[in-house]
């Protein structure tokens, strides 16, 4: 039998973004009411800061290092607020259900699950998870990983 290193042969970033982040961003639009595969999205597009930078996601660290990124940084607190609260308490993050399209329909569509951020905005789950996902493309794109 093969020995593989690391975690399951998952050894660098890359590794990790195109094995596992766009695989799970890809089960979620493909049924994007379905609450597991949102909140494993969320978790695996948020902790993937840590296999990038090799530490924590602080939003004020990551505001200085990336100032025009400011609709990211909300989405990662964001993500941060619910990945944490699946470890600990789902209750301090304001989440709701309802009636809504596919992620193959326009934004302009209700989708079927929405956060909530520190400020009230509420967010769709297709946009949050779409904007972290998208900024790990061009960190890619540049070099970062």
């Amino acid at each position: 039998m093969e020995s593989e290193t690391a975690l399951f042969g998952i050894n660098t970033p890359k590794d990790f973004f195109h094995e596992i982040v766009i695989p799970q961003r890809d089960e979620f639009v493909s049924g994007n009411a379905n609450k597991k595969t949102a909140l494993l999205a969320i978790i695996v597009s948020y902790h993937f800061h840590e296999w990038v930078f090799g530490k924590k996601f602080k939003k004020k660290d990551f505001v200085s290092s990336f100032p025009q990124e400011t609709k990211v940084s909300e989405a990662l607190e964001l993500a941060r607020r619910i990945a944490n609260g699946t470890k600990h308490d789902l209750k301090n993050v304001s989440t709701r259900s309802q009636t809504g399209f596919s992620s193959e329909f326009s934004a302009e569509f209700a989708r079927p699950l929405n956060a909530d951020d520190d400020t009230g905005k509420s967010w769709a789950v297709d946009d949050l998870i779409g904007t972290i996902v998208d900024f790990w493309m061009r960190q890619e794109q540049a070099g970062v990983f």
